[in-house]
């Protein structure tokens, strides 16, 4: 029996929320998202909310907590090797993303028609983000670049913007590698850990973006931070979780639970908001994405240094 779903999540809703003509966005960009929404979704009934709850205390209840991004990130490198040109925004899909049974939309615990949501409608928001704030840069620097997907976005959006990228993996720098050699895409990539001092070279007219990597630095985040302030890239993008954004609902309060839990990013915000109050920053966008898995919904965050 095919389920009936009685809430929708529409294209028109998106970009009113996010602030974006339709006519900023390129073609593949509109099929893109014609191809997803509208999301159609229903609230969890009683039984459902009964398992969604078992399986996210479970979860929380686990001993640890590690990933090893290693081993995720020798899948992304076969992948791209085996798969080369064909599919490659799904071969370099990190292996946490599911096909999961229950999402959060609006904060509501539910179940929707649409497979993988969470990294489906990460994919669309970067989209839309980078289309928005990427168009007049010439250089952009990824921080924790994984599996390789925002080199491989941006590269799809702007053909002539030049690319570095880093993270601390030694096997998603070599990603990287087979990113140039497998689909020609010129980047630049080193190691670097956010955690630590920086210390690279930032282009003139230059962007810098995060994307569910500054979540792993917990509070170490000053050097990234001086980093920025130090090098004054035009537009900073973080896509990340942000707590300061968090209220007093059911979903929030087990949000903030799982990322203590995982040490995840704390206080970033409350840093940047420091630093406009110091007029050394402006704040040019804040907003929740709206869609999450079980625990995650990411905030976006565009900010200048002044």
């Amino acid at each position: 029996m095919t389920n009936s779903f009685t809430n929708k999540l529409t294209k028109k809703d998106i970009l009113t929320y996010f602030e974006v003509d339709e006519q900023l966005l390129s073609k593949d960009v509109v099929a893109t998202l014609d191809k997803l929404f509208p999301i159609e979704y229903n609230e969890l009934n009683f039984k459902e909310y009964q398992e969604y709850m078992t399986l996210v205390l479970q979860i929380l209840n686990k001993l640890s907590f590690d990933i090893d991004f290693d081993r995720n990130w020798i899948v992304i490198l076969q992948n791209i090797i085996a798969k080369q040109k064909n599919d490659v925004v799904n071969s370099l899909k990190p292996t946490w993303f599911r096909n999961d049974k229950f999402y959060v939309i609006d904060k509501k615990f539910c179940t929707t028609n649409t497979e993988v949501l969470d990294w489906k409608y990460q994919l669309a928001i970067r989209n839309i983000i980078f289309s928005k704030y990427l168009f007049d840069v010439e250089n952009v620097y990824d921080f924790g670049s994984g599996s390789g997907i925002n080199i491989y976005l941006i590269n799809q959006l702007f053909e002539n913007i030049k690319l570095h990228a880093s993270d601390s993996s030694k096997v998603s720098v070599e990603i990287l590698e087979e990113l140039n050699n497998y689909l020609g895409i010129d980047v630049d990539y080193d190691m670097i850990d956010m955690k630590d001092k920086i210390n690279i070279d930032v282009k003139s007219n230059s962007a810098i973006i995060t994307t569910s990597s500054l979540e792993q630095v917990g509070r170490d985040i000053d050097n990234f931070i001086d980093f920025i302030l130090e090098k004054k890239p035009k537009r900073v993008i973080n896509i990340e979780p942000i707590l300061e954004f968090s209220q007093n609902n059911e979903f929030d309060n087990l949000m903030n639970i799982y990322c203590e839990k995982r040490n995840y990013l704390k206080y970033y915000y409350s840093k940047l908001l420091q630093l406009e109050r110091e007029n050394k920053i402006k704040i040019l966008f804040k907003k929740r994405t709206r869609v999450g898995g079980l625990f995650i919904e990411n905030s976006v965050i565009v900010w200048e240094v002044l």
